[in-house]
């Protein structure tokens, strides 16, 4: 059965995949090659993790330079999401998976670095 091969390279803060979608065929799999200098997490939704095996968390991390690997069960028509982040960012607050299709997706898509507030401005005197 074919594998599709997923690169992860940091860009900045963000960690970015070189392949964006895999379409989902039961048997086959996907694996994903994590920055070789940095940890990286993947952050699942619930429908994708069931489509999955082994059926991850809804946070993975892989360790820098390491690999991961899934395959695919059955699933349906519909796209299913896994979102690259730092390590030490949180799960994202929603996981857009864009609209579905007539075929089931695996979408793959750099997270969003967090918005921190920092403090506010110190009046100048």
């Amino acid at each position: 059965m074919p594998n599709t091969a997923v690169r992860i390279s940091q860009q900045g803060d963000v960690f970015v995949p070189d392949v964006s979608s895999v379409a989902i065929v039961a048997g086959d799999s996907v694996t994903f090659f994590a920055d070789p200098d940095t940890q990286t997490n993947l952050c699942v939704t619930s429908a994708t993790a069931a489509i999955l095996s082994p059926q991850p968390d809804l946070t993975m991390m892989i360790a820098p330079g390491g690999s991961t690997t899934f395959e695919f069960l059955a699933a349906a028509p519909g796209n299913y999401c896994i979102v690259t982040q730092a390590p030490d960012w949180p799960y994202p607050t929603s996981i857009s998976c864009g609209s579905g299709g007539s075929s089931p997706v695996l979408s793959i898509q750099p997270g969003q670095p967090p918005n921190y507030s920092g403090p506010d401005d110190i009046p100048q005197t």
